[in-house]
């Protein structure tokens, strides 16, 4: 990701716009790709049923991908939307604390947020992959001195996958500018915002 968005480089430097825009960039070609672009068979190679089997767990390999991308794309943007209210240009340092090696500690936006809330109950076996993912915040990547599994977890438990996919429409049109940080914030269940 980081060659198609200069801006994902240096993460300590970029805003949240930035760093959701980059994210969506990649969210948006993830939904684009379907199984039988990504495997392909010739002369009977492999055989039907290695393939078959290779196209059906690329579709949920997709299906995951997209929505943990999706998933932190829209967390950021309800961060971003609430920010935008103060400071149209919030960087990611400003808010989360970046894993380094020195002993000095900073706060972070997740040191302010309540205890594990499980609000969403029943899950499906989908929701639970991405929200393993979420909290596991796979390394390495170059995200990896970025810590924002616990805020993305939060929020995507808080709402649940459904609502993500619901919002992620309005996501976009407040990332294009075409409605304001305030207009996004009112598709927003209340009170995740006050929390």
């Amino acid at each position: 990701m980081p060659e198609n968005n200069h801006c994902l480089i240096s993460l300590e430097k970029s805003t949240i716009k930035e760093y959701c825009l980059g994210l969506a960039k990649t969210a948006n070609f993830m939904s684009s790709l379907y199984p039988e672009l990504i495997f392909h068979r010739y002369n009977d190679e492999p055989s039907l049923d290695v393939w078959n089997k290779l196209i059906i767990q690329c579709e949920n390999n997709l299906k995951v991908s997209t929505l943990y991308l999706a998933s932190i794309v829209l967390s950021f943007s309800i961060v971003d939307a609430i920010c935008s209210r103060f400071c149209s240009h919030t960087t990611l340092s400003f808010l989360f604390s970046f894993s380094t090696n020195t002993s000095t500690q900073y706060a972070s936006v997740i040191d302010f947020l309540p205890a594990k809330l499980d609000h969403n109950q029943n899950i499906s076996n989908l929701e639970k992959k991405v929200l393993y993912l979420i909290h596991s915040q796979p390394k390495p990547d170059f995200l990896s001195t970025l810590e924002y599994s616990d805020l993305v977890y939060f929020i995507v438990n808080y709402l649940g996958l459904e609502k993500v996919a619901q919002l992620l429409p309005n996501c976009y049109v407040f990332m294009e500018e075409q409605i304001t940080g305030q207009q996004f914030l009112q598709c927003i269940p209340n009170d995740l915002i006050n929390i």
